[in-house]
């Protein structure tokens, strides 16, 4: 048993008598006090001043914060102090003088300045340079502490921690503590001497410390250490009376990781006990950077995979790009992407399925089998009975990737299923848009497979890729039929006001000729008129077929504006019923875009059969206003008042309403029985 141990035998049984609760004792370093130890337990926490370290210097004893202060003398000298907390007894003046007595003999005669026992201290000193370890990735903020605990233990001035890079083979300084000065920045001119690389192999000094492996100790002052010294580090050292130097390799195996360097200023500090202080010190900190070593060669591996992964990521992910930017067909793109994903996951069979929302099932639309894609149901459902991969749908509940044990599955019968297909694992990913499923992707594996969470984040980066083409897939759909179903209203309305109108004139003359005919009263001029009638008619059938079928501007816009087209309109059925039809032009004429004027066109075209057809008018009249921001169009006769387009079923007036609703304009229709029909069109120009 050492003193430190008899010491602390005496302070329990104080503790149990009640003569006091807890003892710290403090050493003197220079004009600095270290905690070397404590005992029991000190109940309070204690801040020095500078003037309580005054009073103790000066061996005075006092109270601070409920714990007595008294300072430890030998030889006339205070080489510390105990602050120790009262117990259940009081304490007393001489008892106090014995305590202190009692220490101040232990301070100066035990063999070794560090009073901790080693093993206590190199716990601690292992266990904070651990947890300093897993929270910096520096050095120097691992080792700083440790510095600072080394050169308060030996009574140091100062303490360098010097690094060995194998890359460049050079020695430099990386980090400098003292207690007795202020933090020293190294990024001064005044340590340029130190903080330059050092090539390894110029410096005997380094060479000697790795081949001796033991600690090295120079004197600045003796001509034989001289040529030890780096360039101008000797003079530094003599410039601030710090001549010795004492410097411990710090050796992991055959791996030299760098050196530790304490300076002193007498021969009579660097004491046979200093060695046996530090050796601990030295051993965490070579341990320390061995570990921080493995750490970074461990960290770049790690970096390097991520990288890899990386760029792995990437690749998959620029492909389904291209495969969705080169397949014009959806089904195809989806398909693509189905056997990218299957790719990056090392996926040998894998199923798209799509919901359809009609007969509210799932429903496969392409596998992939042994590196192809197929699409035709035929040759994999006889090879691949896929629908059993669906019987789980809690991704589909959950809206997210899920990963399902084969051989954690129940029933057993559905378990035995995909055992005698060799599948141990079935990832499922499902294809989700604004909370709506779309479809799901379905991935067998024969292994056990576990997946990243990059990999699964992947997984449903690419699975949006997919729902978006799905998504695209259905507006297309939605698109053609729209455009379908316009095209048919467009067609069925050209026929309506142009074919089936010019018809019933064809069909009104081809009975106006043959009923001279059988009357055997015709002339030959009444015959010329007739078939002149239906030659033309019929021309302009033909005509209007063709322009129907092409898309294109009525006749008679094609030669000028609305307004013409209307008046030479209005002489057209004069020539069939006279004077009957009138036209007013009101405003400046104007350029309209040539969709709003045929529209405009055809509902006056309609509006004026209706009049004189149905209605029985003997009067109509067509007038065209030319506004500041709009224009008007109206027709009115005084029939017998045609119905609206909700209450009449007649195909011309739903047509009217179809016209006015494709270029935005509004429709008004006045019926009023026994005095005619009003219709009013009034058209914004946005122009």
């Amino acid at each position: 048993m050492n003193s430190w141990d008899n010491l602390g035998l005496v302070f329990d049984a104080l503790a149990r008598r009640g003569h006091l609760s807890g003892v710290q004792i403090f050493r003197r370093f220079g004009d600095e006090f270290r905690l070397l130890g404590r005992f029991a337990e000190l109940r309070v926490e204690l801040e020095f001043s500078t003037r309580h370290l005054e009073k103790i210097r000066d061996g005075k004893t006092f109270l601070l914060s409920r714990a007595r202060i008294l300072p430890v003398t030998e030889k006339g000298r205070v080489c510390g102090f105990l602050a120790v907390s009262q117990g259940s007894r009081p304490l007393r003046a001489p008892f106090c003088r014995s305590i202190a007595s009692l220490v101040g003999h232990f301070l100066t005669s035990a063999p070794s300045p560090a009073f901790a026992p080693r093993q206590e201290r190199a716990h601690l000193g292992f266990r904070q340079v651990l947890e300093k370890l897993v929270r910096s990735e520096q050095p120097v903020q691992v080792l700083r502490p440790l510095l600072l605990e080394m050169i308060a233990q030996v009574g140091a001035n100062r303490g360098g921690l010097f690094l060995f890079d194998p890359g460049d083979h050079t020695l430099s300084l990386k980090e400098l503590v003292s207690f007795r000065r202020p933090p020293v920045d190294l990024e001064t001119d005044e340590f340029d001497s130190f903080t330059l690389p050092v090539p390894a192999d110029c410096t005997p000094y380094w060479k000697r410390l790795v081949s001796e492996g033991q600690p090295l100790v120079l004197d600045a002052e003796k001509p034989e250490d001289e040529s030890y010294f780096w360039p101008g580090t000797r003079e530094w050292h003599l410039a601030r009376g710090e001549k010795l130097v004492v410097s411990w390799p710090l050796l992991l195996g055959e791996l030299a990781l760098g050196f530790i360097a304490l300076t002193f200023c007498s021969q009579t500090e660097v004491t046979p006990d200093l060695f046996e202080v530090a050796a601990p010190f030295a051993q965490e900190a070579t341990l320390a950077l061995g570990l921080m070593e493995r750490g970074e060669k461990a960290r770049e591996q790690l970096l390097r995979n991520q990288n890899e992964e990386l760029g792995r990521v990437n690749e998959t992910i620029q492909r389904g790009l291209v495969a969705v930017a080169a397949e014009h067909r959806t089904e195809l793109a989806v398909g693509k992407l189905l056997q990218v994903v299957s790719e990056h996951l090392a996926c040998g069979s894998s199923a798209l399925w799509v919901y359809e929302p009609t007969l509210e099932r799932f429903r496969v639309k392409s596998v992939l089998l042994d590196g192809e894609v197929i699409y035709d149901p035929a040759r994999f459902d006889s090879v691949w009975p896929v629908h059993w991969d669906l019987r789980w749908r809690s991704h589909l509940e959950e809206k997210r990737p899920v990963v399902y044990r084969i051989a954690e599955i129940d029933p057993a019968s559905e378990r035995a299923f995909f055992e005698r297909l060799g599948v141990q694992t079935l990832l499922a990913i499902p294809l989700i848009s604004s909370r709506q499923t779309m479809g799901s992707f379905t991935m067998r594996f024969p292994d056990r497979r576990n997946f990243s969470q990059a990999s699964l984040q992947l997984v449903q980066m690419l699975s949006h890729q997919a729902t978006m083409v799905l998504q695209m897939q259905q507006l297309l759909g939605r698109v053609e039929d729209l455009a379908t179903r316009a095209e048919r209203s467009r067609l069925a309305g050209e026929l309506h006001d142009t074919l089936s109108q010019n018809l019933v004139a064809l069909v009104t003359h081809a009975a106006a000729a043959s009923g001279c005919l059988k009357a055997h009263r015709a002339t030959p001029g009444d015959l010329d008129t007739h078939l002149g009638h239906l030659e033309r008619l019929a021309r302009q059938c033909l005509l209007d077929a063709r322009n129907s079928l092409g898309n294109l501007l009525p006749q008679a816009l094609r030669s000028g504006g609305l307004s013409e087209a209307l008046q030479g309109l209005i002489q057209a059925a004069n020539a069939q019923h006279p004077d009957r039809c009138h036209f007013r032009l009101r405003g400046r004429p104007r350029c309209l875009s040539p969709g709003v004027e045929a529209e405009l066109y055809r509902i006056a075209q309609e509006c004026l059969q209706n009049s004189l057809r149905h209605a029985q008018a003997s009067a109509v009249r067509v007038t065209l206003f030319y506004r500041k921001c709009e224009l008007v169009l109206e027709t009115e006769d005084d029939g017998t008042g045609a119905e609206p387009p909700d209450v009449h079923d007649g195909f011309g007036l739903e047509l009217i309403q179809t016209r006015a609703s494709r270029i935005g304009a509004y429709l008004c229709f006045a019926r009023r029985p026994g005095r005619g029909t009003l219709v009013k069109v009034r058209y914004h120009d946005r122009t």
